[in-house]
């Protein structure tokens, strides 16, 4: 996964949005996407990648149209790569600035007031989308029906604990099993404190289908070799 601010990629930490520095990264020397892309595909031949506009999801005044060509940039080089795109999309009209036929659309629970809002925006997507639900480092973030009733739920769907992100600490195994739990027929991806392999072991124990990476991998935390177990 990677985090975009104002074209480059940033160190995403415990949710502070306003302390985000451009990354340092034991792959590469660069902080530009297209250098950290190249970076963790030549680690892992990646399917997906989570890509977090936070201009557009913290509805920045600079908000443009540089992160849209930095995707397309992107698929050119890896158009074996469906990009995940969470940049604050509540509406049918922002949703319609993000689809291409690589992409799909991550909807985050903060970014809706009501579950409404919410399902008067999926039905214009045709089950085209994930869902997110939001754990900031204060709490949920987002509509409580949403977070309370999987039968809001799609297929997929990420549990972000935010407070975990960045910070080399573990996962919330609390937040991320009261979502499985309720998710028998989903596939629930897990996304902030993956460290190392034993937690995706433990995340795969617990039949997560999968894990949004992105400190361990620039912190050499994960080998090609640890990635390449897990495919076991």
């Amino acid at each position: 996964m990677i985090d975009l601010l104002n074209g480059v990629v940033v160190h995403a930490k415990q949710g502070a949005r306003a302390q985000y520095r451009a990354i340092q990264s034991s792959l590469t020397s660069s902080s530009h996407p297209i250098d950290i892309v190249k970076s963790f595909m030549a680690l892992y031949p990646f399917k997906t990648l989570y890509i977090a506009d936070l201009n557009a999801i913290q509805k920045l005044a600079n908000t443009g149209q540089c992160h849209q060509q930095t995707l397309e940039e992107i698929h050119q080089l890896f158009p074996q790569l469906t990009l995940w795109i969470d940049a604050g999309i509540n509406d049918e009209v922002e949703a319609k600035k993000w689809q291409k036929p690589y992409t799909q659309l991550v909807l985050g629970s903060e970014s809706f007031t009501s579950l409404s809002q919410y399902k008067t925006l999926i039905t214009e997507l045709n089950n085209r989308y994930i869902l997110s639900l939001d754990f900031l480092p204060q709490g949920y973030a987002g509509p409580a029906e949403l977070l309370q009733d999987a039968q809001h739920w799609p297929e997929e769907m990420i549990v972000m604990t935010l407070a975990q992100v960045g910070a080399n600490i573990g996962v919330d195994n609390n937040a991320i099993n009261a979502i499985a739990i309720k998710a028998q027929n989903h596939h629930v991806y897990a996304a902030g404190g993956i460290r190392e392999l034993n937690d995706l072991m433990q995340l795969k124990q617990l039949s997560i289908h999968g894990a949004l990476i992105a400190s361990a991998l620039h912190n050499l935390q994960l080998s090609s070799q640890d990635l390449t177990s897990l495919d076991a």
